[in-house]
Parts: structure tokens; C-alpha cells; sequence
């Protein structure tokens, strides 16, 4: 036999490790492609690029079937469009490839929750919390759950969990705010408001919301303080001249509370004008 060619020739052995290798090389190139397009996903996702972030993660799966977090992504894109049949999809299909990460276990609790599911909603984020109890975020969404279920206190128990875990987030406090005025706990409304004003100084629903409960409380000065900072912010919020009115009204501030109730009549005017045409009508 000639040596040179025995030397040069690929046996059975040699092919089989060459298309292994190939095979191999040709899996990390579409992985590596994979994280690519997760990552460029990402980034747009940040942006607020909703459909390019969704074509992103398109991308990854198809690269990549088996990428978890890119399922979780893109469902995300499909919650954000408002779909939440898709996101459950894509939740449950990341869920079935890691099903030990809290976190698409809260996705699609929050999808389930979108979709009006809150038995099914309560179970994920009651897996999420099991699998991270330090997710505050899972605490927060189960408490809304609560909060559609009229079930109060365990409402306030896993908001108070959550504020625990992430005590700067101002929805927390919100929250936990509203299910206290839900309860007639206009103080702990207050404090509850005050602290997510701390958080969060440009929010004037915030500004509004304690404005109120100070009205209930009988807090008049400071009410109308809360009140005029909410119009500062939100100068197209005709309630907010409404009940700033009241107030001014209630201390003989005759002018001052009939303009605010001029400029909150022309919004209602201006808001009503502004709607569009019952689809109805032919």
C-alpha cells in the first residue's frame, strides 16, 4: 500500500472527529450568534424599541431553541404590546427549560394577570416567591392580585414584604397607600404617600392622592400646599382645581376658588371636546 496515500487518506475514525468538530464549531457560532441578538434585544428593549427587541429574540431562538432568557425577553415584548397569550406562551416555554428561576415564574404571573387569570396569576407568583423569597417584585405583583380580590390584609402584608426587601421603590408605597384609604386609614395614607413623594418629588398623582386624605383629615394648609404642588405639575388636571376650590372656598377665598373652578370646568370642556367620536355613531 502506498504510505503517502494511507498518510493523506481520512478513515472512518478521522471523518467522524472532523464532522464532530465542525458540528461543534458550527454550535458555537450559532450560540454565540444567540447571545448576540439576546443582547441587542436587550438594549432595545431598554430603548423602548418594542418590535425591533421582539425580531431580537426571534432571532435568538431560532439560533438557539433552547435559550431561556430569550423566551422570558420576548415574552416580555408580547406583554408590553398587550398580548398576553403569547407571553404566557413564551413565559411557559422559558419556564419548562429553567424551571427553577423565580423570575419567569413571575412573568407569567404578571401575563396571567393580563389576561384577567388571578387563581393562575397567585399560583406563579406563589412559585416565584417559593424559589426567591427576596424577589420583591413577585411580593408586589401577588399584592396586587390581593388588591383585585378585595383580600386587604394580605395585600398590605406582602406590600410591607416588599418595601422590606426594596424600600425605595415608590409604586410599593403607593400601593400599600391606596388599600389604606381603601380602608378608611387616612394616616397611614398620608405616611405612605409622603414616602413615595420622598422617592419620587415629580409625581403629581402622588401630590393629589395626599392632598385628598389630607382634606378627610381635616389638614387644610397642608392639603392646599399638596394640591397647588399637583397643579404645578399636572397643569391639565381638573380635578385638581376642583378640589383645590373646595378648599379655598371653605376659607372664604371667594375669588381665588371660583377661578379654580372656571379653569376646571374649561378642562372638562376642552377634555370632552378632545374625545373622539362614539364608534358607534354613523
Amino acid at each position: 500500500m502506498d504510505a503517502t496515500k494511507t498518510y493523506g487518506a481520512l478513515s472512518p475514525w478521522n471523518v467522524g472527529l472532523v464532522c464532530l468538530a465542525m458540528g461543534a464549531a458550527t454550535l458555537a457560532a450559532e450560540t454565540s450568534g444567540a447571545v448576540e441578538a439576546y443582547l441587542r434585544g436587550v438594549g432595545q428593549l431598554e430603548k423602548e424599541q418594542v418590535d425591533a427587541a421582539a425580531a431580537s429574540f426571534d432571532e435568538a431562538i431560532r439560533l438557539d431553541g433552547g435559550y431561556a432568557a430569550a423566551w422570558h425577553k420576548r415574552a416580555e415584548c408580547h406583554f408590553r404590546r398587550g398580548d398576553a397569550q403569547k407571553a404566557i406562551d413564551d413565559c411557559s416555554e422559558a419556564i419548562r427549560l429553567a424551571p427553577k428561576v423565580a423570575d419567569y415564574h413571575c412573568g407569567r404571573g404578571s401575563a396571567m394577570l393580563l389576561a384577567g387569570n388571578l387563581d393562575k396569576a397567585i399560583i406563579d407568583y406563589c412559585e416565584a416567591i417559593r424559589l426567591d423569597p427576596k424577589l420583591a417584585k413577585a411580593w408586589y405583583n401577588r399584592a396586587r392580585v390581593f388588591f383585585q380580590l378585595n383580600a386587604q390584609d394580605n395585600a398590605i402584608a406582602d406590600l410591607t414584604e416588599a418595601i422590606r426587601l426594596q424600600p425605595n421603590m415608590a409604586t410599593f408605597y403607593l400601593l400599600r397607600g391606596q388599600i389604606h384609604a381603601r380602608k378608611h386609614d387616612y394616616p397611614k395614607f398620608v405616611a405612605d404617600y409622603g414616602e413615595a413623594i420622598r422617592l419620587e418629588p415629580g409625581n403629581p398623582e402622588a401630590w393629589f392622592g395626599r392632598g385628598l386624605a389630607r382634606v378627610f383629615l381635616g389638614q387644610s394648609e397642608e392639603a392646599l400646599d399638596d394640591l397647588t404642588e399637583a397643579i404645578r405639575l399636572r397643569p391639565d388636571h381638573a380635578e385638581s382645581y376642583r378640589v383645590r376650590s373646595y378648599l379655598y372656598q371653605s376659607k372664604g377665598l371667594s375669588e381665588k376658588a371660583l377661578a379654580d373652578q372656571t379653569k376646571a370646568a374649561e378642562l372638562e370642556k376642552t377634555k370632552t371636546a378632545s374625545r373622539p367620536a362614539d364608534s358607534n355613531a354613523r
